[in-house]
């Protein structure tokens, strides 16, 4: 009898446990995973695949929470997900509704490692063809650009776009650029191939180093 009674108490404890994980992870909401995946990013460094953690604040922010904040992140499904990246790809276009893709789908592995989740539904998604840009500045444009930056924005803001002009760097690496990262001596910018987490050297140009 004694046995039979532990087992039920087992079985009751089992069952309690399993309802306060089950309301545990319905309170987790979208928002709140988003909030917490940001927050260890920015202050652990712990994503060496993201360059710019504030880019992926912005992008979920505008972009996901407004939508599915709300909703439990254990209950978001496949097609909702694909339903909303394809609103997104016709609003913004394919390379937007595809790099809010590989933010969440991140956020999602993130919560999985953190055991927030038991799984990520968001794996795999499909991805939006992106057509490749073909314009470039003419040289009438690049010496408009050139002249026109200081005057345009504020002094640190017109030698950040100069900068990008002279380096082809993305925005956010100049913008997230530091002095100690460059090799002044050599003329040198490493930088880390966020694809292959390998690392790939930048020459600098004399305006490029008096910038920097």
């Amino acid at each position: 009898a004694r046995d039979h009674r532990d087992e039920l108490r087992d079985e009751a404890r089992k069952k309690t446990a399993a309802r306060v994980a089950a309301q545990k992870r319905s309170a987790f909401t979208v928002s709140a995973l988003v909030e917490a995946y940001i927050q260890d990013v920015s202050t652990v460094g712990n994503d060496s695949y993201i360059a710019s953690w504030r880019k992926v604040e912005k992008t979920l922010g505008e972009k996901i929470t407004p939508v599915i904040g709300d909703e439990p992140a254990n209950e978001i499904q496949r097609p909702e997900a694909i339903k909303l990246l394809r609103a997104i790809a016709k609003s913004n276009g394919p390379v937007m509704a595809n790099r809010t893709a590989s933010y969440l789908r991140r956020a999602f592995n993130w919560a999985v490692d953190a055991e927030k989740l038991e799984h990520n539904p968001l794996v795999r998604l499909p991805r939006h063809e992106e057509k490749p840009k073909t314009r470039s500045l003419s040289d009438s444009e690049l010496r408009a650009f050139w002249t026109n930056a200081p005057k345009a924005f504020e002094p640190d803001w017109g030698d950040y776009y100069r900068l990008i002009l002279l380096t082809a760097l993305r925005p956010g690496e100049v913008a997230i650029l530091e002095t100690e990262h460059v090799d002044i001596s050599e003329r040198l910018i490493p930088l880390p191939d966020t694809k292959n987490d390998t690392e790939h050297v930048l020459p600098l140009s004399q305006q490029a180093l008096e910038i920097v």
